[in-house]
């Protein structure tokens, strides 16, 4: 069955749909050894496709959660040699994280080899909610956290809202669930008005939970968890 050629080589597990398309665009794909363009079709089953010159194969999709630690990269590479995701989960397919967390953020990271799903859990029309929680150097005051709640800015941009639940007294520990997906968004909105973060995890992805899952480690996510997340039951 043919294909566009970018979904074909998400479906490979080798990278996003976007970064596939990226990989077309600058003439590094070829089909049975002609320059693939955009929008171009194949059949994985009888048509070679290369990138680089080396051949793409179809794997079994799978699907992981890791805990990340603090002190890792959330990328498959990095120029600065600094540990990444990948060096935590030794399987022999070809995965990648979908999304990111940054250096000194913990928790919940999926990894895949299905672009598909991938883009499905980035998509912003998809409205799969973040929850993490926070630790910050004094007490949020009121006010912040009603402008945080409603119409939190940053840099004279709107930001969806985030929803508050606290876990401590004294204003400094907190949940906070967003359906926002802006890099660094949450150290962004907290330094804008004054707060320092000293922890940040993240807890929940739709449907996915971390739990008890222990730093550092990982495990597959199973049919039922994926099939309620695909339904966007969250």
């Amino acid at each position: 069955m043919k294909e566009r050629i970018q979904k074909i080589i998400s479906k490979s597990g080798v990278v996003s749909r976007r970064k596939a398309e990226q990989l077309i665009i600058s003439g590094r794909v070829r089909v049975n050894n002609n320059v693939a363009i955009i929008g171009q079709t194949a059949d994985i089953s009888k048509d070679i496709i290369t990138i680089d010159k080396c051949k793409i194969f179809l794997e079994k999709k799978i699907y992981i959660i890791l805990h990340k630690p603090t002190g890792y990269i959330t990328s498959n590479f990095d120029p600065q040699s600094r540990p990444t995701v990948l060096d935590l989960v030794k399987v022999k397919e070809r995965i990648f994280p979908v999304g990111r967390l940054d250096y000194n953020t913990s928790g919940l990271i999926i990894l895949t080899n299905d672009g598909d799903f991938s883009n499905f859990i980035s998509h912003p029309s998809n409205n799969i909610h973040k929850k993490y929680f926070v630790s910050i150097t004094k007490p949020l005051k009121k006010i912040h956290q009603e402008i945080i709640s409603n119409a939190p800015k940053i840099d004279d941009e709107k930001i969806n809202p985030f929803q508050f639940d606290w876990v401590s007294k004294d204003r400094k520990n907190m949940t906070i669930k967003l359906h926002e997906g802006k890099n660094r968004i949450i150290r962004r909105i907290f330094s804008n008005y004054g707060y320092n973060i000293t922890r940040l995890k993240r807890l929940e992805i739709g449907s996915l939970l971390l739990d008890d899952l222990e730093y550092g480690k990982w495990r597959y996510i199973d049919n039922i968890e994926l099939k309620k997340i695909l339904l966007k039951d969250n």
